[in-house]
C-alpha cells in the first residue's frame, strides 16, 4: 500500500508539473511589435493596494519585486481564468481520492478498520498536543 501513495502522489505532482508548464507557456514573453519594452519602476504595495479594483490573485514566488503594476493585473487576468478549471479538476482530484481510500478500505477487515481509526484518532490528539505547544511557546515569547 504504501508503494501505491507513493505512485499516486507522483502521479499527482506529475499533472501539477504539466498544469504549472501549460499556465506558464501561455503568459507572452515577448511584445509582437519588436521594440524593447518601455521601463516602468515596480509598483509599490501601498499604491498599488489603492488602485486596484480589478482581479486579485497572488503572484507566483519572487514575482513580486519584478513586475509592473500592468504586468501584475495581466498575471491576475490569467490565473482568474484558470482558477475555474483548477478547481473542477481539484474537485475531481477529490472524488477520486475518496474513492480509492473506499476501496482500499474495503480490503481490510472490520478488526483492521477499528485499528485503523485508533491509529488515526491518536495521531490526531499527538498533532493537537504538539499544536498547543508550538502556539504556547509562540505566545510566551
Amino acid at each position: 500500500m504504501r508503494h501505491a501513495v507513493r505512485r499516486d502522489a507522483r502521479w499527482t505532482r506529475w499533472g501539477l508539473w504539466l498544469l504549472a508548464l501549460g499556465i506558464a507557456s501561455s503568459v507572452p514573453w515577448c511584445r509582437a511589435s519588436g521594440q524593447p519594452p518601455k521601463k516602468e519602476a515596480p509598483a509599490t504595495r501601498s499604491t498599488e493596494a489603492k488602485k486596484r479594483k480589478g482581479p486579485r490573485g497572488r503572484l507566483p514566488r519572487y514575482y513580486a519585486k519584478v513586475v509592473t503594476s500592468k504586468q501584475r493585473e495581466e498575471i491576475y487576468a490569467i490565473q482568474a481564468r484558470y482558477q475555474g478549471e483548477i478547481a473542477r479538476l481539484q474537485a475531481e482530484i477529490d472524488k477520486l481520492t475518496e474513492k480509492r481510500d473506499e476501496e482500499v478500505s474495503a480490503v481490510l477487515t472490520d478488526a483492521q478498520r477499528e485499528e485503523v481509526a485508533k491509529l488515526r484518532e491518536e495521531a490526531s490528539k499527538r498533532r493537537r498536543k504538539s499544536r498547543r505547544a508550538s502556539a504556547a511557546k509562540t505566545a510566551s515569547s
